[in-house]
């Protein structure tokens, strides 16, 4: 017997007109399924918790575009998050998706000028290719979608997609402690974006904690507002969001 458990998500809508296409048997966009056996309910209550976690993150994923480059590429995110590009730089450029300067027509930001972004919602895995339209010889990025499924379906009860486990305080004035669950043993590195992309910190990750006082690379305090922790291990990457309350 299956327990089938329906998690609601709030993701950004995507700005292209119209609903995505559905792949049959597959939950609309922001909905995340996942089946489990009857077993000990304990066990159900503790896979329900690490869920709940997982639906506090956020999914937002940042991609700076500066100096005639896309970063980070590739851009690892999950089914159904957000990838944001922004023009940090001083020239004009595009996000558009296809190979060579060859459109595939699944999206295209057009004229980006300095200071401007541009949004879309992943909602189907896989890896998606892209380029600058002005500059499609030297300017190119992916974006690799992995499936939103928190716990393997044919395997045991372990997160596969997520390393966060808690941060908290969050919001926070002085500081917040980084709690997360590494995956093997694969080097695990921690960085503090702005809402630019921009990394405004490395932090020295323990083995399963870190804290992060507000400061910068330089030591002083960031103003107040919206940053994304961004964990690294093994090629890919989860975020979370921090808000440093005034």
């Amino acid at each position: 017997m299956l327990y089938r458990i329906l998690f609601s998500k709030v993701s950004p809508k995507s700005p292209r007109s119209g609903p995505s296409p559905q792949a049959p048997g597959r939950p609309r966009s922001g909905l995340r399924l996942v089946e489990t056996h009857q077993e000990d309910p304990m066990r159900l209550s503790l896979m329900v918790m690490s869920l709940g976690l997982a639906l506090a993150w956020a999914t937002v994923v940042p991609v700076s575009i500066a100096e005639y480059a896309f970063t980070p590429t590739p851009a690892n995110v999950v089914q159904g998050d957000t990838v944001v590009w922004t023009n940090n730089g001083a020239f004009t450029h595009t996000s558009t998706s296809g190979v060579g300067g060859v459109p595939d027509g699944i999206w295209d930001s057009g004229l980006l000028g300095p200071g401007a972004s541009y949004s879309r919602v992943f909602n189907d895995p896989g890896t998606f290719p892209y380029y600058c339209q002005p500059h499609y010889l030297s300017m190119s990025g992916s974006v690799v979608v992995s499936p939103a499924t928190g716990f393997e379906q044919n395997g045991p009860d372990v997160v596969t997609t997520a390393h966060l486990v808690a941060v908290s305080p969050n919001p926070f004035r002085s500081a917040t402690a980084i709690r997360f669950m590494p995956r093997g043993k694969g080097h695990v590195s921690l960085s503090i974006l702005d809402a630019q992309g921009r990394v405004v910190r490395f932090l020295d990750a323990g083995l399963t904690s870190a804290t992060w006082d507000g400061a910068g690379r330089d030591g002083h305090p960031v103003p107040a507002g919206v940053y994304l922790l961004r964990l690294d291990q093994g090629g890919s990457a989860s975020y979370a969001r921090l808000v440093k309350a005034r």
